[in-house]
């Protein structure tokens, strides 16, 4: 920690750092609670600093050079100084406590981002080229990132390493590699055919062959797009659609995602929604080849305080679940109460009140909550659930 506080000073110290992205979180609470099933009152305080970090940048820089010829060249490069304290417990030799990783380090990067010549209607890229095919879609969040992306894709073309060169000419991109016997190639292309119909189509090889393809459909408030991705010579396969028409105030959504892969297996899901004027509706069915899962979700706005949800979901082994949540909210504060029931006898309640401007800076708490109302007997923990007052200081 000496060493790291000496070469931050240092660094410090040398005029003309431009310092950015300052970052430091964590919270401190104290509760006045009663835990109903332990029978035991009094204060609780917590810290939370699981994700506290301390990190900025203490200096950034880019440049870039380019020709004035018909036919020139581009070269872009950044680079960054950054510190990063973990808030982690430290020893004196600057390693987590129970664990071998540095805890507290200065790092630095530059990389070069853009390296091509470039042409009337044409560019060459020298850093490489597409090392992956990902048009197809999960409509789920399935990697559990709290986000839908490319990354929840079960089927995703992969060829090559990225490297070789990349040559694009109007819609169309070319790209191979080629070292002591390993080769790579790809083909891309986007285009709009027609008005609001577009067509994308990507061919990747490297010994067996990737095959990307995509047709949207964008107009007057309807939106249709259809997706497929092939990997290893069609071996492994999955197609997304997503679907959404919007009429003066209704819209009308449906999802789908199906893949076959040889690793995974097969499955298949749809999601359908419909929002008519404040009421929205969505229906999920999950795993649908597997073991099917139904789950559906009702919310809509009262009013500009009140928001009402009512949910439920059943599957395959004839286990299902509903419940209901009320929300209330103005300037001063957010009431919140809901509630529960699984076929197991499970039942869970929830009634809050909360306030963020009494104390500025502050959140205030009164709460009751139970997880398992029906949890009885010697090992009940969560029956009768935990009534709670607290202050939250956040950061």
């Amino acid at each position: 920690m000496k060493k790291l506080t000496i070469v931050l000073l240092a660094l410090l110290l040398i005029g003309g750092m431009a310092f950015a992205d300052i970052t430091l979180t964590g919270e401190a609470s104290l509760a006045l609670q009663y835990d109903l099933d332990a029978d035991e009152f009094g204060m609780v305080n917590g810290t939370d600093t699981a994700d506290a970090e301390f990190s900025f940048t203490l200096d950034t820089a880019d440049a870039s050079a380019m020709g004035d010829a018909d036919v020139y060249a581009v070269i872009e490069m950044s680079g960054s100084i950054d510190v990063d304290i973990d808030g982690q417990d430290l020893d004196e030799d600057d390693v987590i406590l129970g664990d071998d990783e540095t805890g507290d380090e200065i790092s630095s990067s530059v990389s070069i981002d853009t390296a091509k010549i470039v042409g009337e209607n044409w560019e060459v890229s020298i850093l490489g080229m597409d090392d992956s095919l990902n048009m197809a879609t999960d409509f789920q969040d399935r990697d559990g990132s709290d986000e839908v992306d490319s990354d929840d894709n079960v089927v995703s073309g992969a060829f090559g390493t990225g490297d070789g060169a990349s040559l694009t000419y109007e819609d169309y991109t070319v790209g191979a590699f080629y070292y002591d016997g390993a080769y790579a190639a790809y083909l891309g292309t986007s285009m709009e055919v027609a008005d609001g119909v577009t067509v994308g189509l990507g061919l990747g090889f490297d010994g067996a062959a990737d095959v990307s393809a995509e047709l949207a459909y964008d107009m007057d408030g309807t939106a249709v797009t259809v997706a497929v991705d092939t990997a290893d010579n069609f071996a492994d396969m999955d197609v997304s659609l997503a679907t959404t028409l919007d009429m003066d105030g209704t819209a009308v959504t449906l999802d789908g995602y199906f893949f076959n892969d040889t690793v995974a297996g097969t499955d298949l899901a749809v999601e359908a929604g419909l929002t008519l004027d404040a009421v929205a509706l969505t229906v999920t069915g999950s795993t649908l080849i597997t073991g099917w899962d139904l789950a559906v979700e009702a919310s809509t706005d009262l009013n500009d305080e009140i928001a009402l949800t009512v949910d439920g979901s059943f599957d395959n082994a004839n286990a299902w679940s509903a419940g209901a949540s009320a929300v209330y909210t103005v300037e001063d504060y957010t009431v919140t109460l809901g509630g529960g029931y699984t076929s197991a006898g499970v039942i869970d309640l929830t009634a809050t009140i909360e306030n963020t401007t009494l104390i500025d800076g502050a959140t205030l708490y009164l709460g009751y909550e139970a997880d398992d109302f029906t949890d009885v007997g010697a090992d009940a923990t969560d029956a009768k659930g935990v009534v709670a007052a607290s202050v939250t200081i956040a950061l």
